[in-house]
């Protein structure tokens, strides 16, 4: 992210009339707009007492990466008012699109540090980042880990989600991998691999291998067949179909 210039045309065409305290508003105001829920101001002082930095941060839904670099020009084009969708807020106080600029008001440099939520899948988010989009990331394995600073979550057990008719026994509490040969399978490809593995001796009968788990239950929902996807994953199926988790060990 290049550093922001506010040029003197700019100023003296949008900001000149902004004063420290309407500069402070327009930063909370954002906060707001960005549906936040929670606002803090943090005043930190030197040792003659006089505040030398001030910190407007809250628990808004940030700015994607991938907009950082228009987020700050032109003045006159935030996002914000479309985003009809969220409830609880009125509509943007920040409708000029420039209290994030507003800094020069009462200080002479700004730094923004933002977070936000990808839901992109784990191909998606391992690229962001090797380009250094993002920092941290919450992925799934199995995943090439030597590159990388890991800390592992709890195990998830697989389940198998799909349709009544296709199990052998819909009333089983639990379903073994033998008796998942037979049916039409629906995965993704990145746990293929570890899903045929589980397998030995006999090849599954795959209907679909796709790039994306959410493919997978959406393939189960429509009843193409059993998707194999992790227990949080399965919670997103609907009340008609069957989530049966699969045994850890025995066939």
């Amino acid at each position: 992210m290049k550093n922001v210039l506010i040029t003197p045309e700019g100023i003296q065409k949008n900001l000149k009339n902004i004063k420290p305290l309407d500069a402070i508003c327009e930063y909370i105001w954002n906060g707001f707009d960005a549906f936040a829920t929670q606002v803090e101001i943090e005043l930190n002082q030197n040792e003659m007492g006089l505040i030398n930095m001030i910190t407007i941060s809250d628990n808004g839904c940030g700015i994607n990466y991938d907009e950082l670099k228009y987020k700050f020009q032109p003045f006159n084009d935030s996002k914000k008012a479309n985003a009809s969708q969220k409830t609880n807020h009125t509509l943007p106080h920040g409708r000029k699109g420039i209290g994030r600029l507003t800094f020069f008001a009462f200080s002479q440099t700004a730094r923004w540090d933002t977070v936000y939520e990808n839901e992109g899948n784990t191909y998606e988010l391992i690229d962001q980042l090797n380009s250094g989009l993002i920092e941290v990331a919450v992925v799934r394995t199995p995943l090439p880990t030597e590159s990388y600073q890991c800390h592992f979550l709890e195990a998830e057990p697989m389940m198998a989600v799909g349709k009544p008719e296709f199990f052998p026994d819909p009333a089983a509490n639990s379903i073994s991998v033998a008796s998942l040969a037979s049916c039409p399978l629906i995965v993704y490809r990145r746990w293929e691999p570890f899903i045929s593995h589980c397998f030995p001796g006999t090849a599954p009968d795959y209907l679909c291998i796709n790039d994306d788990a959410r493919t997978s239950m959406t393939w189960a929902q429509c009843g193409a067949g059993i998707a194999l996807v992790p227990s949080s994953m399965a919670k997103a199926g609907g009340e008609d179909l069957l989530k049966i988790p699969r045994k850890i060990r025995g066939s």
